[in-house]
């Protein structure tokens, strides 16, 4: 599916009134491409590619992503809530700004659950929080250097590694805290992070 939604900016998926007998999930959205447009996803199961560019304002909430990815690239104010990304990696580009990643599960991936890169100034960061991260290779990385980023309030259970940062210059990175390794461990802090 292309979505180029110049002249209709607006688009909402989601399952029409659950019908006795009906799945949670009732909508299957196979492959996305927006470009420049808004969306709202909401209660649906999402599979294959899917890619959001230039957007402002699009939501993915209370899905099922399964068998696919999601990029989403020079975008502003998306928010990414209440999801299951199972084999279904999401990497969120260096041109996305203040995004919000927030209550969903990362699970039975090969490379990272979430890729996520920096934001040029401290009022751009997006936030990652209050996410499950089990059963994957990496939890949560990046793949060059990472700054005005929050990550706060995590559980990173059963990954080989549970989150993997190249270089983060002193002071960029805020830990919001809470985050939790295997066993409801509280990781080290860094003191070169906020």
């Amino acid at each position: 599916m292309d979505c180029r939604n110049r002249h209709h900016p607006r688009g909402l998926i989601r399952p029409l009134a659950q019908q006795p007998g009906t799945r949670q999930n009732a909508c299957l959205l196979s492959g996305l491409r927006l470009v420049d447009g808004l969306i709202t996803i909401d209660r649906c199961t999402v599979t294959k590619q899917t890619v959001m560019v230039r957007g402002t304002g699009s939501a993915i909430r209370n899905s099922t992503l399964t068998g696919g990815s999601l990029t989403v690239s020079a975008t502003d104010q998306g928010t990414f809530t209440r999801n299951v990304f199972d084999a279904f990696p999401m990497g969120l580009s260096n041109d996305s700004r203040r995004n919000l990643v927030q209550a969903n599960v990362f699970k039975n991936l090969a490379t990272a659950g979430l890729g996520a890169a920096e934001t040029f100034l401290p009022q751009d960061a997006n936030t990652i929080e209050d996410n499950e991260f089990t059963g994957n290779d990496i939890g949560l990385s990046s793949s060059s250097m990472l700054r005005h980023i929050i990550v706060r309030r995590n559980v990173f259970n059963g990954n080989n590694t549970a989150g993997h940062l190249i270089w983060a210059p002193p002071g960029t990175v805020a830990d919001g805290g809470g985050n939790q390794g295997p066993c409801g461990s509280t990781p080290t802090p860094n003191p070169d992070l906020t």
